[in-house]
């Protein structure tokens, strides 16, 4: 016997009871409405199997012919309008949707497909009147009123949003949905964040171990620094996600934060023993007993890193700056020479070495090292920036201004080379206008850089605007207090405004942190004579 036979009525019956769109409050359900006139039944079964096995195209053609046996059918209509809109033939799916609308004005998926269409045309009295209508025949259904909350969103209302999601929360108090969205607007668009944590805590009474939940939870502490809510919070990740040391990490970070830095130490040496990140994990405890004053153990979690790694740069970097701290600038030397031996394509090495004969004022093997990695990279700007940095320090200004133009060259937006040349220009006397410009154009790039800040004073000082000058450089001085430049400066405009008393005070304070400088440069050497006479003057 043909075992189709028996199927296809199982077959015919799940397809009815799977039909998508029947309202469930209907008068009359709308798959009465399909006849069988012309056999446009067995059109839309095929239709609906076609679907089923997703091909979409088949299934419109079975509607279409359904529709042609049956073209009064208000439900064939209303299965095409969502094909349509699926297709996002959005004027097609409303001209049918529409068609259907007049005999079926209750009718919820009918409501809610007027009402997405009306929505990307931004007719929104249309959008709200079609989710009212679709309220009013299923007030259970959370996702209307998640979709009127959205179009409130849409129109910059959060709080008639948040009163939807609550009409919600009344209907339906299990609605977790709701209180998750609600939790957004406060937390996001309302900053109010003690509402957003209630509305979170209430998702988390019916799910306490949703990570999501917990995540966005933690996230809200830290931005109110309650840095000890989110520590406890991220300790329930931890334990909600073994797997994953993400919450872990911060869990130790946050302890670092509050100052304890043996629990951090603790907690990363139990990440490390599960061997969860343990590049990032060994450079993270490296720091944290580099800051310990462990060095030893610091170097040797640093040692551990992979050339392959992330951290491997930042790690030799850390190993070559305790040795240099410690007195040990040879083997620093000797370990820079060597990693960049075996990694010449490593910028960063360059930079290293040259800086560690800087220290040790041997600055022709200094430029010798980026001369070398510029032959490799000839327009790094990085290194550009490197050997103008050291031109000046061996008191060549020349060559040193030529370097940094070839910077502008590479970037003309490099506001560190614009203020460089700019500066050095008002301290030559030259190029005014010019100098005025570079600086200005670096100040409106970088405008919290006290450095360019103090440039951009000094610009005012030898236009003669004094309290403008002072304005600025009081500002930079605050932005990096102790540095040398920026007290003399000050000196000087006290100086220009008749206050000796104030002037001697800067030049004194300049000269006494110029003379606790470990390294001092011949630019540095020159500043300590002119502050010298400047102050035997007064």
């Amino acid at each position: 016997m043909n075992k189709t036979f028996y199927l296809f009525p199982l077959t015919f019956l799940f397809l009815i009871s799977a039909c998508a769109h029947t309202p469930k409050d209907s008068k009359q359900p709308l798959s009465k409405a399909i006849s069988e006139k012309g056999n446009s039944l067995y059109y839309y079964l095929i239709s609906e199997l076609q679907n089923f096995e997703g091909k979409g195209d088949e299934a419109l053609l079975f509607l279409e012919k359904a529709i042609k046996k049956d073209p009064s059918s208000s439900h064939l209509l209303i299965e095409k309008a969502y094909e349509m809109a699926r297709m996002n033939k959005l004027d097609e799916a409303f001209e049918l949707a529409q068609k259907a609308y007049l005999e079926h004005v209750d009718d919820v998926e009918l409501n809610i497909l007027l009402g997405k269409i009306h929505s990307t045309r931004k007719e929104y009295d249309l959008v709200f009147k079609h989710y009212q209508q679709a309220l009013e025949a299923d007030r259970d259904n959370e996702e209307i009123y998640n979709l009127i909350a959205r179009e409130y969103m849409a129109a910059d209302k959060p709080h008639e949003a948040i009163k939807i999601l609550k009409k919600l929360t009344e209907v339906k108090p299990e609605a977790t949905s709701a209180y998750y969205y609600m939790g957004s607007i406060y937390a996001t668009h309302l900053k109010d964040y003690s509402k957003a944590l209630k509305a979170y805590e209430t998702v988390l009474e019916s799910d306490p171990d949703n990570s999501k939940i917990l995540e966005i939870i933690a996230e809200i502490y830290l931005a109110q620094k309650n840095y000890s809510k989110a520590l406890e919070i991220f300790d329930r990740l931890g334990e909600a996600l073994p797997g994953d040391p993400a919450p872990r990490i911060r869990s130790a970070l946050l302890l670092y934060e509050l100052k304890d830095l043996e629990g951090a130490i603790r907690k990363f040496e139990l990440i490390l023993s599960d061997n969860l990140l343990s590049d990032k994990i060994l450079y993270y405890l490296g720091l944290l007993y580099e800051e310990k004053g462990e060095e030893a153990r610091a170097i040797s979690l640093y040692e551990r890193l992979p050339d392959s790694s992330e951290f491997y740069v930042e790690a030799v970097i850390r190993r070559a700056v305790i040795q240099k701290r410690k007195g040990e600038i040879e083997p620093a030397i000797a370990l820079a020479r060597s990693v960049l031996e075996k990694h010449p394509q490593k910028i960063e090495f360059y930079d290293l070495l040259a800086s560690l004969y800087l220290s040790k004022k041997d600055y022709d093997r200094a430029v010798q090292t980026i001369r070398r990695g510029l032959g490799r990279h000839p327009k790094n700007e990085d290194l550009l920036m490197s050997l103008g940095v050291i031109q000046e320090k061996m008191g060549d200004s020349s060559a040193s201004l030529n370097t940094m133009k070839l910077v502008l060259g590479v970037n003309p937006d490099n506001p560190t080379a614009l203020n460089f040349i700019g500066y050095t220009y008002l301290e030559k006397g030259e190029h005014l206008e010019e100098a005025e410009k570079l600086i200005a154009r670096a100040f409106s790039l970088r405008p919290d850089d006290g450095y360019i800040m103090d440039s951009l004073g000094w610009v005012y000082f030898q236009k003669g605007d004094y309290q403008k000058a002072l304005s600025l450089i009081q500002q930079a001085d605050k932005l990096i207090p102790d540095e040398p430049t920026i007290l003399e400066h000050l000196g000087d405009i006290h100086l220009k405004l008749h206050d000796k008393r104030l002037a001697r005070k800067f030049f004194e304070d300049a000269l006494y942190h110029l003379r606790k400088e470990e390294e001092q440069d011949k630019k540095d050497g020159e500043q300590i004579q002119r502050l010298v006479k400047k102050m035997g003057a007064l």
